[in-house]
């Protein structure tokens, strides 16, 4: 066949390529109808007559992140050893239905799904900690959708375009894991001057003794004789992230350093949200804007992204309200499912407190209706504002609504850090677990003795 223009030619093989994605959908579509992989899906027994069984729902705290052994370190599995060990004991099973990564939305949506394989006798939930980096994209389901959510929602439901982002974030995965790797190798090889690599031995021993502020410090001071040491930055900031004085260190460092390095998503995430609740709205403007173009975790998400536009809702100034906006209508395709949102604006006004309020009720609700009871818990820690805003929030919810809570934060005020957190992570070690476990425990056997005792 002969193409009399080129126009022809453009128009065959566009249809060329559509037609070979619609193969690729149809194909994908079929395979995965004989063989469908539930990766959440729990793999529990029948209950058994005068079993109880108590279900752990939450994110990664939950589950367990950080932890070297989930059949024996988390806090499910420790309380699960706990209420064996007395000699009056029901027959008793503590599920984990934790899930790294999840706001309260979908945990309440994974909830409704447990509960009907775990059958559970009461329900334990913490969650809360992501509401704020997955605000925007997720509470979209309480308005009406508008044109480009509609088609957006259509294409997220594509096959080919989950194959696309699988492939894609198995590759970002990558150069991330390479990145964390570079942090978190030890300093003492790299530096060269006999004096930068003392401090730097001294940073890496203050590090594994938990002592991050000595750490920094000594880091810097390694720095500071080897100044175009480009590891030690990565390392400087690595450690930093931990420091409990994080909210005046972090931004120091970057002030000082971001002429030097390149910072990843994370950093500048933190970076912006120190900025936004210190009211620091220009440098929080600069920061998110650098995060929005490190675009590691792949397409349709963009925490930086969405940092913005959590930015534009909270600043009142006029002028960078006009910068911001430019911006992100210029860089609307770094996160689609955001600027989706960003077109409502003006339209739906939710805030973070709002929605994670309505979803932590919907929660107690849904259980209340099946006569599950349901316990709320706090994070054991303070240290950054997520954790802040979510605990305030949980007690307040709990005291207005009479919803049970065990407030491990201020039960575990007194515990030193290196026993409660799993190093340099923000989740708690094995013996944090186990702290946890024992207020919960003490906390069912006096509101609810009949579950654990005969």
């Amino acid at each position: 066949m002969k193409f009399r223009t080129v126009l022809e030619r453009i128009v065959v093989a566009i249809l060329g390529v559509l037609f070979a994605l619609c193969l690729l959908e149809a194909g994908l579509r079929i395979s995965g109808k004989f063989r469908r992989l539930d990766l959440h899906k729990l793999d529990l027994p029948q209950k058994q007559s005068g079993e109880t069984r108590v279900l752990f729902v939450g994110d990664s705290f939950v589950e367990g992140v950080g932890l070297k052994n989930h059949d024996t370190d988390t806090m499910s599995a420790q309380l699960e050893a706990l209420v064996k060990q007395g000699k009056r004991s029901k027959s008793f099973r503590a599920v984990n239905g934790g899930r790294a990564g999840e706001n309260l939305y979908q945990i309440r949506m994974r909830l409704a799904e447990y509960a009907e394989q775990v059958k559970p006798d009461l329900v334990v939930l913490l969650g809360g900690y992501i509401q704020e980096e997955q605000y925007y994209g997720y509470y979209r389901y309480l308005y009406p959708h508008n044109a480009l959510t509609r088609v957006l929602d259509l294409l997220n439901s594509s096959s080919v375009v989950k194959l696309y982002r699988y492939i894609r974030t198995d590759i970002n995965s990558k150069k991330w894991l390479q990145y964390e790797q570079l942090k978190k190798k030890p300093l003492a090889g790299v530096f060269t001057t006999v004096e930068a690599k003392r401090h730097a031995m001294l940073s890496d021993s203050f590090a594994d003794r938990g002592d991050i502020d000595k750490a920094v410090e000594e880091l810097k001071a390694a720095l500071a004789d080897e100044p175009e040491n480009m590891q030690g930055y990565f390392r400087l900031v690595y450690l930093a992230q931990d420091t409990p004085r994080r909210d005046r260190v972090l931004p120091a460092i970057y002030e000082r350093f971001k002429t030097k390095i390149a910072f990843g998503d994370e950093m500048y995430w933190h970076l912006g949200e120190i900025y936004v609740f210190t009211g620091q709205y220009d440098r929080a403007f600069e920061a998110l804007k650098a995060g929005v173009r490190t675009d590691l975790a792949g397409p349709g998400y963009n925490r930086c992204y969405r940092g913005l536009l959590l930015l534009y809702r909270n600043c009142r100034d006029a002028a960078l309200r006009r910068k911001i906006r430019r911006y992100l209508l210029l860089n609307f395709y770094r996160d689609l499912n955001s600027f989706a949102v960003f077109l409502d604006f003006n339209r739906f006004d939710v805030s973070i407190d709002g929605w994670s309020e309505y979803e932590i009720l919907q929660t107690v609700e849904w259980c209340r209706k099946r006569s599950i009871p349901i316990v709320l818990q706090t994070y054991p820690e303070e240290r950054h504002p997520q954790e802040r805003r979510m605990n305030a929030l949980l007690r307040r919810v709990a005291d207005s609504r009479k919803v049970p809570l065990v407030d491990q934060q201020k039960l575990l005020s007194g515990i030193p850090r290196e026993r409660l957190i799993s190093g340099d992570d923000i989740h708690c070690s094995k013996n944090g677990c186990f702290l946890m476990a024992k207020n919960l425990l003490e906390y069912i056997k006096r509101e609810f003795p009949s579950l654990i005792t005969k």
